[in-house]
């Protein structure tokens, strides 16, 4: 007989916490190595409850990535130049918050998650409380784009049990800045992320790293 996981999501607050993805990760042999890799993912119902059925037995780790219902980012300023102004120039709200990817049982990196043994038969409930901590903008500015040779919006990652996750924005913004572009990833919880590489005017850029503090 196959398992069943489920659980339900809530916030600091206890409430429930609807259209969070839930992703369920399992340990597998692959090329005589351990490896963790993604099995299944589900998008939480209002109420926060997720459920995995038809689980195999075997080692599984929980994940949640969410947004906060009530975040409000403000907008960023720019000067007369049209240039952003400086961080401590910027509107700030209590409310300027984003949830770290947080792992079962309460983790927010992977290399920390917890692992869930499960049986044939068995039905697993694994709740997780997703605590809202002050968001960090992302603003790359780039030449300004031809269209007509394509522009992507950088794309950001972070290391899950060693694989790049992509992490969607929750709102890109683009900003003329006279010979520049100024592009705002909107609000992202600190971590360790990998900015992908893009293309402006037909060029790819190489890839960079960001530590987001």
């Amino acid at each position: 007989p196959t398992a069943v996981i489920g659980g339900t999501i809530t916030d600091d607050g206890g409430d429930p916490v609807g259209n969070a993805r839930v992703i369920l990760y399992r340990q597998q042999q692959q090329e005589g190595q351990t490896k963790v890799v993604t099995a299944d993912s589900e998008t939480t119902a209002d109420d926060g409850t997720y459920e995995f059925a038809r689980v195999h037995a075997g080692t599984y780790y929980v994940g949640v990535s969410a947004n906060p219902w009530y975040a409000f980012h403000p907008p960023r300023r720019a000067g007369p130049d049209g240039a952003a102004l400086p961080s401590d120039q910027q509107p700030t709200s209590p409310l300027d918050v984003a949830y770290p990817m947080t792992f079962y049982a309460n983790a927010t990196d992977s290399s920390s998650a917890t692992p869930i043994q499960i049986a044939p038969g068995d039905h697993s409930e694994l709740n997780l409380t997703m605590h809202a901590v002050p968001a960090v903008h992302l603003e790359i500015h780039a030449a300004k784009p031809d269209l007509s040779h394509g522009f992507a919006v950088p794309q950001l990652s972070e290391q899950v049990f060693g694989t790049d996750e992509y992490r969607p924005p929750s709102q890109v913004t683009m900003q003329d800045a006279g010979d520049q572009m100024v592009i705002d990833l909107g609000a992202v919880a600190p971590g360790h992320y990998l900015l992908h590489d893009f293309i402006v005017n037909g060029v790819r850029s190489e890839e960079h790293t960001s530590e987001l503090q």
